[in-house]
């Protein structure tokens, strides 16, 4: 059973004014405390987001439809053996640094690729104003983090998910704790 507490969210937008202090205090109990925040006001617009989403799901789309053509095509063949073997499962890593990945995905349009190219260098942006303030609140050089992490897997992770769909849970003190869906 998952618990009620609830985990700490930055709003980086309080660490551009007078709040900053506080808004720096509650980083450092997430990062020492949780391992895990969610962040908003980030600065990377909904619009870019929005577009994300939208063909991200329409991606997937495309990929259900053909993976159901390929299905029916096959079992037609062989009396319904190819249901057994066939592998529904799609999904793809796209991959910014150390060096991007995204022009060896198959099946991606044009547009998905430069929205998705915007995205990722959105997204390091923002992975290195987190570490800045990182650094920050561990009295460390300001980029020490960013140099540190250049291209590892020990650099933030970003997750995404779907203001509808829950399940994204933490595990704290031996207590599951309900991250609840929302919009970015």
């Amino acid at each position: 059973m998952a618990s009620t507490l609830s985990f700490p969210i930055i709003d980086m937008g309080l660490l551009r004014g007078d709040e900053r202090p506080a808004a720096m205090n509650l980083l450092h109990d997430a990062c020492e405390n949780w391992g895990f925040f969610q962040v908003l006001d980030h600065g990377i617009s909904t619009e870019l987001m929005d577009e994300v989403e939208k063909m991200t799901k329409e991606h997937y789309k495309r990929v259900r439809e053909q993976r159901f053509l390929e299905f029916a095509s096959k079992t037609l063949e062989d009396g319904g053996k190819a249901a057994e073997n066939l592998d529904w499962e799609s999904t793809f890593f796209v991959r910014h640094l150390p060096e991007p990945n995204i022009a060896e995905i198959p099946d991606l349009d044009d547009d998905y690729r430069r929205v998705m190219k915007q995205f990722a260098s959105e997204l390091e942006r923002l992975a290195e104003r987190l570490l800045d303030l990182l650094c920050e609140n561990l009295g460390l050089e300001k980029g020490y983090l960013t140099r540190a992490f250049r291209g590892s897997k020990g650099a933030p992770t970003f997750g995404t998910k779907d203001d509808r769909v829950g399940g994204l849970q933490l595990l704290r003190d031996g207590e599951w704790v309900d991250v609840p869906p929302t919009r970015h």
